[in-house]
């Protein structure tokens, strides 16, 4: 993974429980500083071992820091300097979610070793979103979801995942509700 997602995980941290917890995280994770080159790839063990480390040293399982760091991620990357594609990605949830692909080819422009995910958005007849995800990784099922319910507050719309199936290591699909919807799958408009 690139710098990016483990500066990601540095900020996370650091917001939410300070610097000295950041320390005891790198320090398990057997790294000296904990401050990385957004635009350099690093081995994934390392995001991974960070990741863990985070989720010892909060006392949560790792399920748990991967969702919330799903969500944050959302934040940290319009901070970031592709946040100007994420202005461009869509004006609302289903559109973002349908330009993601575009968007990772952007940016693997930018990073060549980049090996992002890729998505498949549909909508299902009753109204409600398909979502299937592909990735070389696995284990990151929770991170997106957090992704999910990161853009559904970046976009201020209401979004419940009533479904998951895990369609093999590293993919899976999900079933979402965007927005209120009546009991036909209708959307019904903000008030």
């Amino acid at each position: 993974m690139y710098g990016m997602v483990n500066n990601a995980i540095r900020s996370f941290v650091i917001e939410r429980r300070g610097s000295d917890l950041w320390s005891k995280v790198c320090e398990r994770a057997g790294i000296d500083h904990g401050e990385f080159a957004a635009t350099m790839p690093y081995d994934d063990a390392l995001s991974l071992q960070l990741l863990q480390q985070t989720a010892v040293a909060l006392d949560v399982p790792l399920d748990c820091v991967l969702r919330d760091i799903g969500a944050y991620w959302v934040k940290f990357a319009a901070r970031s300097s592709f946040g100007p594609l994420i202005q461009f990605g869509g004006t609302h949830f289903e559109e973002f979610l349908g330009n993601l692909n575009a968007m990772h080819s952007k940016i693997q422009a930018s990073l060549p070793k980049l090996a992002p995910p890729s998505f498949h958005v549909e909508p299902a007849c009753d109204g409600n979103l398909i979502v299937a995800y592909r990735s070389v990784r696995e284990g990151l099922f929770p991170f997106v979801e957090g992704l999910f319910l990161g853009l559904a507050e970046h976009f201020s719309q209401p979004v419940e995942i009533l479904g998951f199936e895990q369609l093999g290591p590293g993919e899976a699909r999900w079933v979402l509700r965007v927005g209120d919807r009546n009991v036909d799958g209708v959307l019904v408009p903000a008030a």
